[in-house]
């Protein structure tokens, strides 16, 4: 039974530093498959520097400001963009078109991490969100996030034909930046495996809230909706755990080093604790997958990279012109199969657009 197996799992823990759960090294590709084998989810440290961190969190906190938030006046603690979700920690409701996110999306260890899962390299990667928990026992107003467990995919659709996941993908068009999104959960057991992530900007120990899942769930995942005789919560692209269902009560906090990345199974329950300590949690929200699973459509595939394009020249005009793209950020991004739209600078992409207004 499920519950019973759930019940015997039991995470490991870092040998040098028993406040973290065991991570590995971008170059042990065995060991990292092996734990996420087994677990569902592994944590690989040191795929960013402090200073890449902290230049993540910078772009968190400009998301922040606008709503008069200051992380150095406590004052301000309980301000929020109205154009987000609080009760998440999220700053807004589209995907981050941030320098440093950016650039994370295209970091090479990164990527390594999910070439050693996925075994194959021709990967595309997403355009999510991040998110950030405020301290909670400075301050007198009630800052806290929502405790949640879910699964960022339909389990009943999933365990389908995939026939109506097909159709839906179809859809997309990015003519809303809330496609990014929406395409994250539009699969299928017939994809293959789904991996998600989440950056660690800052040292995340266990009070300090944040990721949680429940490991094992993974293996468990046919057996408890395969069976189920609930029918599919209308169209819901994602499904939610409640304090009754029996993962809840086997999830368990992953508390991790800053520049760690813990990526999962998409299978997996997961979600995050509310903060409850004097210290600020920051993370970003990443996805790659095979590039097969966008570009077999090719209209979706060019609509998706010049959407990427115009965010990210948007970016480059408004935040930091010097901004680039890397080789393999062209790959990353799709810009490699539509070389006309790739923005290595700003002036390139003034030029375009100026052309295009000639046709307007």
């Amino acid at each position: 039974m499920a519950d019973q197996f759930l019940r015997s799992v039991s995470i490991r823990f870092d040998q040098d530093d028993k406040r973290y759960v065991q991570s590995f090294t971008h170059d042990q590709p065995e060991q990292i498959r092996t734990f996420f084998d087994e677990y569902g989810f592994v944590v690989v440290r040191d795929v960013l520097t402090l200073a890449e961190c902290d230049a993540s969190i910078q772009d968190l906190l400009s998301l922040l400001a606008p709503s008069g938030f200051n992380l150095h006046d406590k004052s301000t603690w309980h301000l929020w963009p109205n154009t987000g979700m609080e009760k998440y920690g999220n700053p807004s409701y589209d995907p981050f078109f941030l320098p440093q996110f950016l650039r994370n999306r295209q970091n090479p260890k990164i990527y390594n991490v999910f070439v050693a899962l996925f075994q194959e390299d021709d990967l595309l990667v997403n355009h999510d969100r991040g998110c950030f928990f405020r301290p909670t026992t400075e301050i007198s107003q009630d800052v806290s996030t929502k405790e949640n467990l879910h699964l960022d995919v339909n389990p009943w659709h999933y365990l389908g034909d995939g026939k109506r996941e097909i159709r839906e993908r179809k859809k997309i068009d990015y003519s809303k930046l809330s496609h990014f999104i929406q395409e994250n959960n539009m699969l299928s057991q017939h994809d293959g495996l789904q991996l998600q992530a989440g950056i660690n900007l800052a040292d995340n120990l266990e009070e300090d809230g944040g990721f949680i899942c429940v490991p094992g769930f993974h293996r468990v995942f046919s057996e408890t909706f395969g069976r189920s005789n609930k029918k599919p919560p209308s169209d819901s692209s994602s499904y939610t755990f409640t304090k009754k269902d029996q993962a809840f009560a086997f999830r368990k906090r992953i508390p991790m080093r800053a520049g760690s990345i813990v990526v999962w199974d998409q299978r997996m329950a997961h979600g995050s604790a509310p903060n409850r300590s004097q210290q600020f949690r920051a993370a970003q929200f990443l996805k790659m997958l095979p590039a097969r699973l966008v570009m077999n459509s090719p209209a979706r595939g060019a609509a998706r990279t010049e959407a990427i394009q115009d965010c990210v020249w948007k970016m480059m005009t408004s935040r930091d012109p010097f901004f680039e793209v890397s080789s393999l950020g062209t790959r990353l991004f799709g810009f490699d199969r539509y070389p006309s739209v790739v923005p290595f600078s700003v002036q390139q992409n003034i030029e375009r657009e100026k052309k295009k207004q000639k046709f307007i």
